[in-house]
């Protein structure tokens, strides 16, 4: 595949700030050719197993690819080559415990995030996939707890202090506890959101929103900030979890030909782009068109779309836990359609849940309307 080099990047009006023709074919490959980039870090770690940048490089990499096994095994790769004495190895624990979560060895991710606050406390990123754990397993009171009382370890230090307090937000959403949700959600998300206006903590706060107006929840005009910050960028299609947020934060800004816009950029993009991204339109396309379809209440739309998708939608990277949206619109779609083969379904998908998050409030909630509307129509 063909990387622009720096004359490239400056023909296509964006000249980039190196005049290094390989630094700009390296932020190419970072930014649109991930499973490229990977494989080039990969192989520096097979020679350099400490090299804790290719390995993060690489990390992330799978992340915002959707490739769950990748992030556990790229640490798992290079873990025996390190030891307690490499002052980072807590950190490399705190890696390895996220991906054993997204793989669903949560018993283990566990274990192994406590190792790595062992050796620090303040290891943000094991407290963030011991929260992961907590709303995997359903066991939203007692990630409740952790949060609160190791608040102070984590909260002043990292970047992913804010993504944290919305894993703290969601255990509340679980519990029925939506005033302190949205006390979360003002206090720290949105003010967060605010100041660095990054696409990552626009994906909270949309996310955290749109989970809350699900459960019938009126969050006022809450969604004017994240409106602006959607059509006030440039839509640059380098991350499709992104996208997904891009679009629900425009149409909840009730502007659909803004919505309309965003959809018609991507399909263009899924024409005449290039790079990992291009190549998962295949899902991210349908995607942005069943959350449209959601929106202008084409329930049934939503539910077509979605149905067959929903395996698929791991491609677009994220965690589980982020990627939980998308089984909740599908989930509300079903719930709020008027057609009784769609409850049926409802009643199918939070069976499927109960099942694998045995204590759910949200299921037991959900369950009972939907068993209701069931019983109506008999």
């Amino acid at each position: 595949m063909h990387i622009p080099d720096e004359e490239q990047w400056r023909a296509e009006g964006l000249p980039l700030t190196t005049p290094s023709d390989e630094a700009c074919k390296m932020f190419d490959a970072t930014v649109t050719q991930l499973k490229k980039a990977c494989r080039v870090w990969e192989r520096i770690l097979i020679d350099h197993p400490h090299d804790i940048l290719a390995l993060r490089f690489a990390y992330m990499g799978y992340f915002a690819s959707g490739e769950s096994a990748q992030i556990r095994d790229t640490v798992c790769r290079v873990l025996p080559q390190w030891d307690i004495k490499h002052p980072l190895y807590g950190y490399l624990l705190g890696l390895y415990s996220f991906g054993l979560e997204e793989t669903n060895l949560f018993d283990q991710a566990e274990k192994t995030a406590k190792q790595a606050l062992e050796l620090n406390r303040q290891d943000s990123w094991a407290t963030h996939s011991i929260s992961h754990v907590m709303e995997m397993m359903g066991r939203t009171r007692e990630g409740d707890t952790f949060l609160s009382a190791t608040e102070s370890d984590w909260a002043p230090l990292s970047h992913i202090t804010y993504h944290i307090y919305w894993h703290w937000a969601l255990y509340h959403i679980e519990e029925g506890n939506f005033e302190s949700a949205l006390s979360m959600f003002d206090s720290k998300i949105a003010p967060h959101f605010k100041n660095c206006g990054t696409w990552f903590s626009m994906t909270d706060a949309t996310s955290l929103l749109y989970r809350l107006e699900f459960e019938g929840f009126n969050i006022g005009d809450r969604w004017n900030t994240i409106y602006d910050f959607c059509v006030n960028r440039p839509w640059e299609h380098t991350w499709a979890f992104e996208d997904a947020h891009l679009l629900m934060g425009c149409s909840r800004g009730k502007d659909q030909e803004k919505s309309k816009e965003v959809l018609k950029s991507l399909k263009d993009f899924a024409e005449h782009g290039q790079g990992d991204m291009k190549r998962i339109t295949s899902v991210s396309v349908p995607l942005l068109e069943a959350i449209q379809c959601y929106e202008v209440e084409d329930y049934a739309g939503t539910i077509n779309i979605l149905l067959p998708l929903r395996y698929d939608i791991t491609q677009i990277g994220g965690s589980h836990a982020q990627r939980d949206i998308f089984n909740l619109l599908l989930l509300h779609a079903a719930i709020r359609s008027k057609d009784p083969v769609h409850h049926k379904i409802a009643r199918s998908l939070l069976v499927e849940r109960r099942q694998l998050k045995e204590r759910s409030p949200m299921v037991d909630r959900l369950l009972e309307k939907v068993q209701a509307a069931i019983s109506a129509e008999l």
